[in-house]
């Protein structure tokens, strides 16, 4: 998404279901766009303070395995799937 307008990243985050990302904007855009959200902050960042907001919004810190990660996807692909 680098390099692109705000107009072409939010077209292209209203067609996601899903978004892993590290503590950066483009997580507060999808997570204000409702859509389910992984962020991933390092442990110097307080996730408390600047966090994305939003009821599908999950922040991993200590553990962000890819084994953890995809877990993760998995559950909530597949209550997505569920509910369309």
């Amino acid at each position: 998404l680098i390099g692109e307008s705000l107009s072409a990243i939010n077209s292209i985050l209203h067609k996601a279901k899903l978004f892993i990302c590290n503590d950066s904007g483009l997580g507060h855009l999808a997570a204000a766009a409702g859509i389910h959200v992984i962020a991933l902050f390092t442990s110097e960042t307080n996730p408390k303070l600047c966090r994305p907001l939003g009821k599908n919004v999950i922040i991993l810190q200590k553990d962000k395995s890819q084994e953890r990660v995809l877990k993760i996807c998995r559950e909530i692909l597949s209550n997505i799937q569920k509910n369309t």
